[in-house]
C-alpha cells in the first residue's frame, strides 16, 4: 500500500480532481491486487514443483533399493551355484577315486 500513499502524496502536490482520484485509487488497487494474485499463484505453483521433486527423488530412490536387492540376489544365486558346481566336481572326483581303488 506504499504506492498508494505516494499516489495520495502526488495527487496533493498536483491538486487532482477527487473522482480522478478515486479512479487512481481502484486502478492501483485492482494492479495491487493482480500482482498478489500473481505472487501467491507462483508460490502455489513452485510448493507443487518442489513437491513433485521430493516424490521424483523419493521414487528414484525406492528404485535404486530395489536395483541393488535385485543384483544382490543375483550374486547369491551365482555363489550357490557355483557351490553346487564345485561340490558336484568333488563329488565326481570322490566316486572317480572310489572306481580307482576298487580296480
Amino acid at each position: 500500500m506504499a504506492t498508494a500513499a505516494a499516489a495520495d502524496k502526488q495527487r496533493v502536490a498536483v491538486g487532482t480532481p477527487p473522482a480522478a482520484n478515486a479512479d487512481r485509487d481502484r486502478a492501483i488497487a485492482a494492479v495491487e491486487a493482480e500482482q498478489r494474485r500473481f505472487q501467491i499463484e507462483q508460490q502455489r505453483l513452485a510448493a507443487e514443483e518442489r513437491q513433485r521433486e521430493a516424490q521424483r527423488a523419493e521414487e528414484s530412490k525406492k528404485l535404486e533399493m530395489e536395483r541393488e536387492k535385485i543384483q544382490a540376489e543375483k550374486e547369491r544365486a551365482a555363489e550357490e551355484r557355483k557351490a553346487l558346481e564345485e561340490a558336484r566336481e568333488a563329488g565326481i572326483d570322490r566316486l572317480m577315486n572310489l572306481q580307482k581303488d576298487c580296480l
